[in-house]
């Protein structure tokens, strides 16, 4: 078991020898020990007396990668929500782009490629920003301009049209913030 658990990333503040020791019951075991060894487990200390006196390590193994799994799928769990928090900041950031380009009337070439962008892959587009809780800006008319994409033959042609589309919503955005300036 000693060798076991010097393998775990979350080691018990327990030497080696004590740990052998304990294992063989050469030394007792004190309750803050076995208390430090769960948690390193990632175990309840109660498990320790679930096991039958005299049986192999088997059970520690699987207490060993099981705690693995855990640690593995909290980390997933937080990197996915961290990703979900970036794309927030992401589309957030590029919103902000176009309309500040379009109410500055400076035509950003970052902000026409983030528009044609969101032309070709609308629909992608649509599911993620409810997926991670945003509302889908109804300025773009992205379905129709999807159906218009998928309807053309190769990506190239595509990627054209979605630029073209591109140039003329920021116009009509430059247009519709000039026209509120002016009101």
């Amino acid at each position: 078991m000693c060798d076991k658990l010097a393998e775990l990333p979350g080691r018990s503040r327990l030497s080696q020898s004590q740990l052998a020791k304990i294992e063989r019951g050469e030394r007792p075991w004190r309750v803050n020990e076995m208390f430090d060894l769960a948690e390193t487990l990632g175990i309840q200390y109660f498990e320790f007396f679930t096991g039958q006196p005299g049986t192999d390590d088997r059970s520690v193994q699987v207490l060993s990668v099981r705690l693995r799994y855990q640690r593995a799928t909290d980390a997933s769990r937080k990197a996915e929500e961290a990703y979900k928090e970036t794309l927030k900041d992401e589309f957030k950031a590029a919103l902000k782009l176009v309309h500040t380009s379009t109410h500055l009337g400076v035509k950003d070439e970052t902000a026409l490629s983030y528009l044609a962008g969101q032309a070709e892959i609308a629909e992608e587009v649509e599911e993620s920003l409810q997926e991670i809780g945003l509302p889908v800006p109804e300025v773009y008319e992205l379905p129709q301009v999807q159906a218009r994409l998928a309807a053309l033959p190769d990506a190239e042609r595509r990627q054209k049209e979605a630029r073209a589309w591109a140039e003329r919503e920021w116009e009509r955005l430059a247009a519709e913030a000039r026209k509120a300036e002016g009101e």
